[in-house]
């Protein structure tokens, strides 16, 4: 119980349940013409009616991932407490090990390791998917002890970065060898999938009942549901698609055409749905054209990072490695008009932390 209160102030809690809940069915086919469609310039989807991406909103709203956080892992360090937890679980490291592995011998943690433990696979299976997907990562154990003791930290932005890096790698395998080749990426699908049956009026109309999100909610163990009050009456929108089946629509190419297509998602929800904490909801239906930040405004500071042109977090084995957000080439997404952008990523240097992202 103590745990699932850190895990509730650090913010991840809810992403975590979302985590084990769904199962989703993934549409390949159109999924497969989607990537072929990344462009790493620009880290968007090209489509003949405009470009279309995964932004913050979507990762915040479909993931429930924490966009804001309370500390910058470039200068975070481990106490000689959370060194030793480190040092247990890399003992634990036999070669490339498994996430099978990991799990049936997590038994064999210490007490203060075995939180770390439980997030470290939640954030190596869930989240930050990479090549090979089936293995334990090293590299997020920082970030598992930090959670695991209730430290929020930005992973919306984190995980964005973290795709639209891996997405780069697999455009990049795909134009640069033949017809065989070996995939050294592991994109995230869910995601993707997401993104394009929420704004595919064919699929919207196949969506889950909120009957459905209830009985999903109500199978999880009452220790979880005990943190997750709200979810009894505000289901994230991920529970639209748990389970859903491809029905055989060709979404990509109508995207093309603009059919069945709409820029704005998440404006239309079903009843018992509802977008968590979404940033955009207080400035959709402004009729002022500037909304000033009194003091320290969370929501409009998560609605700036959103909606402007920045910089992403990720982590590599070299450290925190920044890769760029361009929103302004697809405003039509958060319910703005679309002019000509410009390409402002020369103009800004690479950061040196995630400052952006700190409250």
């Amino acid at each position: 119980m103590a745990f699932m209160g850190l895990l509730h102030r650090a913010g991840v809690l809810k992403a975590i349940v979302l985590s084990r809940s769904l199962s989703n069915f993934r549409d390949l086919y159109n999924l497969r013409h989607l990537v072929r469609r990344w462009c790493a310039t620009t880290h968007t989807f090209f489509f003949s009616c405009g470009e279309l991406t995964v932004t913050l909103e979507d990762v915040a709203n479909q993931l429930l991932l924490p966009t804001l956080g309370d500390a910058d892992l470039a200068t975070i360090e481990l106490s000689s407490e959370e060194e030793a937890i480190e040092v247990e679980l890399r003992k634990r490291m036999t070669g490339n090990a498994k996430l099978s592995y990991w799990v049936s011998t997590s038994s064999k943690f210490s007490v203060t390791a075995h939180r770390a433990t439980f997030v470290a696979f939640w954030l190596c299976k869930f989240v930050f998917g990479s090549h090979p997907h089936y293995t334990v990562k090293p590299l997020y154990f920082c970030l598992a002890i930090k959670i695991s003791a209730g430290v929020s930290l930005p992973l919306a932005p984190m995980f964005l970065g973290h795709l639209y890096v891996q997405l780069d790698i697999l455009r990049s395998v795909e134009s640069q060898v033949g017809s065989c080749h070996i995939v050294t990426s592991s994109v995230h699908s869910t995601i993707l999938q997401q993104l394009l049956f929420e704004r595919s009026a064919q699929y919207l109309a196949k969506c889950r009942p909120i009957r459905f999100a209830k009985e999903k909610y109500q199978s999880c163990p009452q220790v979880i549901t005990d943190f997750c009050g709200r979810f009894e009456s505000d289901f994230p929108l991920a529970f639209h698609w748990s389970g859903l089946k491809p029905i055989g629509h060709l979404v990509v190419k109508s995207f093309d055409s603009g059919i069945d297509f709409s820029w704005r998602a998440y404006k239309n929800l079903g009843k018992g749905y509802t977008c968590i904490d979404s940033a955009m909801d207080s400035f959709t239906d402004t009729i002022v054209t500037t909304t000033p930040l009194a003091g320290f405004d969370e929501m409009g500071i998560t609605y700036l990072a959103a909606t402007n042109v920045g910089w992403l977090p990720f982590l590599a084995n070299e450290g925190i490695r920044f890769v760029h957000y361009l929103a302004n080439r697809v405003r039509r997404q958060f319910g703005l008009d679309q002019d000509i952008p410009d390409d402002l990523s020369y103009l800004m240097e690479s950061p040196t932390s995630v400052r952006p992202f700190l409250r």
